[in-house]
């Protein structure tokens, strides 16, 4: 059943049930303190009202002659059992019925004095003095209080019997607390309906940006648009985040698939060339009968156009193993320096003799890398260098340790006196399959497949590095790679 719940509902139903939790619980608190602090000034109310009614009760032994006059002040007259005729008086501030509590005066015998009328049916002799009971009438219950007064006078003394009596407000459904019980009773369905209503609300509005990147989602599957993105107000919590880092995510996914794009469009371009060139060969060959001469021409091209689809295929299959993660690379512990002086030695033996290639390496620079791919990355840089050097030129290579952004870095720097690169194609040369002129360049084979510096920039983000270039046309270029000291 709560499976088929939207999270909305279930925070909602969460939310409700949390409230009449706490409402219950303070609910039984507030019944629990109010009994006992009710109970408690229930009790000392009917206490302090009862003993403030006995200075008010006089007794005295009068003559016969007092009788009338007594009586007629309203006095209780009564005879008593040596002979001799008592008086009870109750002063003017006397109250029977003041705060809730009536007082009820008996004799010893259980005779009601002075009272009103005993509604509660009464009876003295029932009640332990000077204790508080507890006593049920009309199924309402009650505190009684009893006390015993001695008054003497002329050697005469008589016992009566003080009894208080208030209903107990402290109990759970009568008086204060019962009010307070009712009272919640009404206002606790209130609260749960307002909390359900308001906890839905709430939740609705919390969850609008992922409605809109559920809606975002939607059109971008419908609609095969990556260039879609969700669309929020200004915002810091943790929603506007994951649509941040949504939007962010299919960015790189729209790069991806259109580098994607455009590497599957150029490779198709690059190998549908030399395909033509075999095909027409091949048809040139066939068409009539040629002489053993145009026979090995076509052969060779065909050989060259052959050779230039293999290396195109295999550094295409590198590369695409590169990007993608499949294969396997070895980082370890590298002397850069002895692994850039082994590759200039050997670029200078098979390099052209008219090229001044000179190095400059500081020791003792370790990294932590893939000998197999540093080495193709420098050697891709020098064979880059020496395609597009001048006659009579130079290229200086150079290892040193630099510090920037507070950690210390590897810098390996080629510089030549070639042709330069022009401010337009700067950003173009780190593409895949870009190619600079072959006018411009001195020794460009049909062998290049224009991947060598996009598998440099790979490299060196694989190696936490970076490559960079700064170049003037017509008076040669530097490019710099920064790889990081571990």
């Amino acid at each position: 059943m709560l499976k088929r719940l939207s999270i909305k509902s279930k925070i909602t139903i969460f939310y409700t049930l949390c409230t009449i939790f706490i409402v219950a619980v303070l609910l039984l608190f507030m019944v629990f303190i109010s009994e006992r602090v009710v109970d408690s000034d229930v009790k000392d109310n009917l206490v302090l009202l009862v003993e403030s009614d006995i200075k008010d009760i006089d007794f005295d032994v009068i003559d016969e002659d007092d009788i009338k006059e007594e009586q007629e002040e309203g006095n209780i007259v009564f005879m008593l059992d040596n002979g001799q005729i008592g008086c009870i008086s109750v002063s003017d501030t006397y109250i029977t019925s003041k705060n809730g509590v009536r007082t009820f005066l008996f004799t010893d015998f259980g005779k009601l004095l002075v009272g009103q009328s005993n509604d509660y049916h009464i009876d003295s002799t029932e009640y332990t003095p000077d204790t508080i009971e507890r006593i049920t009438h009309n199924d309402v219950p009650y505190y009684v209080y009893t006390r015993i007064i001695s008054l003497s006078d002329r050697d005469a003394t008589i016992n009566l019997k003080l009894i208080g009596i208030t209903q107990d407000t402290g109990s759970a459904l009568h008086g204060t607390t019962g009010s307070i019980v009712k009272a919640a009773f009404i206002i606790l369905p209130l609260t749960i309906v307002l909390a359900s209503v308001f906890g839905y609300l709430i939740t609705r509005a919390l969850f609008k940006p992922v409605g809109k990147i559920i809606d975002t989602a939607q059109r971008i599957s419908h609609a095969d648009d990556l260039s879609l993105r969700i669309d929020l107000d200004p915002g810091n919590d943790e929603l506007h985040v994951l649509a941040k880092t949504y939007n962010t995510m299919l960015e790189r996914l729209q790069t991806s698939f259109e580098s994607e794009k455009a590497f599957t469009s150029d490779s198709s371009h690059e190998l549908r060339t030399p395909v033509s060139i075999i095909s027409a060969q091949c048809e040139y060959a066939l068409s009539q009968n040629r002489t053993a001469d145009e026979y090995i021409e076509s052969l060779e091209v065909i050989s060259r156009q052959s050779k230039r689809m293999n290396v195109l295929v295999s550094q295409l299959l590198s590369f695409t193993r590169l990007e993608q993660g499949t294969q396997k690379i070895n980082f370890e512990k590298v002397d850069l320096g002895q692994l850039v002086d082994e590759i200039c030695q050997d670029m200078e033996v098979v390099g052209n003799s008219s090229i001044q290639l000179s190095w400059n390496i500081e020791d003792k620079i370790h990294v932590i890398a893939d000998t197999t791919l540093l080495s193709r990355m420098i050697t891709n840089l020098l064979s880059n260098a020496y395609k597009y050097i001048k006659e009579t030129g130079y290229i200086k290579v150079t290892v040193c340790e630099k510090m920037a952004d507070m950690k210390k870095w590897a810098v390996i720097s080629i510089e030549d006196n070639g042709i330069g690169i022009s401010d337009s194609d700067i950003e173009k040369i780190f593409r895949r399959f870009f190619k600079v002129d072959k006018s411009r360049c001195r020794d460009c084979e049909d062998l290049s497949t224009g991947l060598g510096l996009a598998f440099v920039q790979k490299i060196a983000e694989i190696h936490k590095g970076s490559v960079s270039v700064s170049s003037q046309l017509g008076e040669g270029s530097t490019f710099v790679v920064k790889l990081p000291i571990e």
